[in-house]
């Protein structure tokens, strides 16, 4: 069973992020990956969970540093602009975990690093690199949800 064609999962994540932000209690980046997880509508294997890490983060971070949410709304789609690069299956066929990259997605986008930045952009990396070692002490094959949260205890610890 597949996502039906007229639900993006892009749009959900983004506006149940958006909601989560306002709500009070505060959840954690691994409560709201946990729930938008649960809709069925979002299937086990997909690139979306690429998005998926950064955006609750951004959702927490955004939260922790009091920013306005419409800085949260631009964040998120800057984030979701950058995660549709990271294909399908780019863990196999690329040897990097998208929801590694993910976690240097949320880490760019927050600091606002680029090529070109000096301080942040080690960092940036350093957040991939070592959610990618954490994820590769567990044989495969792919498991999408897993390494989410294997990406989001990393980012948490």
């Amino acid at each position: 069973m597949g996502v039906p064609n007229n639900f993006d999962l892009y749009d959900y994540i983004t506006t149940q992020c958006l909601a989560y932000y306002q709500e009070s209690p505060a959840k954690t980046p691994l409560v709201m990956a946990e729930n938008l997880m649960e809709n069925s509508n979002f299937p086990m294997h997909c690139p979306e969970h690429h998005f998926l890490v950064p955006a609750v983060l951004l959702t927490a971070a955004c939260r922790i540093q009091g920013r306005p949410v419409d800085d949260l709304a631009k964040l998120l789609e800057e984030a979701q602009s950058r995660s549709k690069n990271v294909l399908k299956a780019f863990c196999g066929l690329y040897g990097a975990c998208g929801a590694a990259v993910g976690i240097g997605i949320f880490a760019s986008v927050l600091t606002a690093t680029t090529p070109y930045s000096i301080e942040t952009w080690s960092l940036v990396n350093l957040g991939t690199a070592e959610s990618l070692l954490e994820m590769a002490k567990i044989n495969g094959p792919r498991c999408c949800k897993r390494n989410t949260y294997i990406a989001l205890q990393y980012a948490s610890g």
